[in-house]
């Protein structure tokens, strides 16, 4: 029977899977690691939050007491978890960190900003430090990283072997890396 194949991590592919009609193997080969925060920044301290997942939107503690700052997304669905925790004023890229940048450039001046970009560990692109460069007062905090799990399950080798498997969607620039890596451990690259 043919599947799709969510590498996503697992809550991620969990709430993929509810708007897909078809099989899905779920075979997450990223892992979500919480970085413990010394200390809780303070939203009087800063005039907007600047969010590249919504993964960092969710894990955030202190959201409530940014609700009243603006928050500059990323993408939409950054934006819509963004709406469903409270914030009102809500900025929102076509999905690129560059563009999200562009339009922070866009919309404030360097002197009457001091923005928090919360994050996880991995950016293949630097906002905060983009925005230094322009003049802005911009600081950013880490919390989260992914551990890659480059394994597949004996039920999904079995699909592989049998050529069920027919889409596998890629979100992320280190989720096709790890799953480059898990096709080789598997030695999977003529399945």
């Amino acid at each position: 029977m043919a599947c799709i194949l969510l590498t996503r991590p697992l809550d991620d592919a969990i709430e993929f899977e509810k708007n897909l009609h078809v099989p899905v193997l779920k075979a997450p080969l990223l892992e979500i690691e919480l970085i413990p925060q010394p200390q809780t920044p303070t939203a009087s301290d800063y005039t907007g939050l600047i969010v590249t997942s919504a993964r960092s939107l969710m894990i955030f503690s202190e959201i409530n007491s940014f609700l009243q700052k603006p928050i500059w997304c990323v993408g939409n669905k950054t934006a819509l978890t963004a709406k469903k925790l409270g914030f009102e004023t809500i900025y929102t890229a076509k999905n690129s960190a560059e563009e999200l940048c562009q339009l922070i450039v866009n919309k404030t001046s360097p002197k009457a900003e001091k923005l928090l970009h919360i994050c996880g560990e991995s950016l293949h692109y630097d906002v905060v430090e983009c925005l230094q460069k322009k003049g802005y007062h911009a600081e950013k905090i880490i919390l989260y990283k992914t551990i890659p799990t480059p394994h597949f399950s004996q039920d999904v080798l079995t699909a592989f072997a049998a050529n069920q498997i027919r889409i596998i969607p890629i979100f992320s620039r280190k989720t096709a890396e790890v799953l480059a890596k898990a096709i080789q451990l598997h030695k999977l690259e003529s399945v």
